[in-house]
């Protein structure tokens, strides 16, 4: 039944500025990012992405399943996905290992995380990404909304510290 799909624990997420790279612009209502025209002049936090063009969401999650949707919409070049609270954030390695899961779109092919080898077969008009993170399940689901299919799953994804929603422009 249609009660128990992901849209049945939809979550709010809303950008978390404190996480911004300087890279980025965020929207007054904290809903939207785009790429700054050139690097802002942004007070130094230790929560901030100082490599990459990168934001992470709010709120954090520790226990439950939680679904939000991601408008991609024209956008060619993105990464989306869930990574650990304490992820390093002056580093650039995306990877399970260091506590991020992502699906990356680049040039119309999508791959998980930032290896070449794990080609996804993806919807070349892919504008809407769902994604699901199951904490006691320890598995985050990314799904194609306008076509209404699975892009890919991480499975197990543990972590004994709490998951923020993850995006890179």
């Amino acid at each position: 039944p249609k009660d128990h799909g992901p849209k049945s624990v939809c979550s709010e997420v809303s950008l978390d500025t404190a996480t911004a790279s300087s890279l980025l612009v965020i929207s007054k209502d904290l809903r939207s990012v785009q790429r700054a025209k050139s690097r802002q002049d942004l007070k130094e936090d230790p929560r901030r992405f100082t490599h990459l063009p990168c934001v992470l969401g709010a709120p954090s999650f520790s226990t439950g399943r939680h679904y939000w949707e991601v408008d991609v919409g024209e956008v060619r070049e993105w990464s989306l996905g869930v990574c650990k609270e304490s992820v390093d954030r002056r580093q650039s390695d995306l990877s399970p290992e260091r506590g991020f899961w992502i699906i990356r779109m680049k040039a119309g092919v999508i791959c998980a995380n930032f290896t070449p080898e794990s080609r996804i077969p993806a919807s070349p008009r892919l504008e809407r990404v769902g994604i699901l993170l199951n904490v006691e399940l320890e598995e985050i689901w990314f799904y194609d909304i306008g076509n209404d299919a699975l892009i890919y799953r991480y499975i197990p994804v543990s972590s004994l510290e709490p998951f923020r929603p993850f995006f890179l422009l």
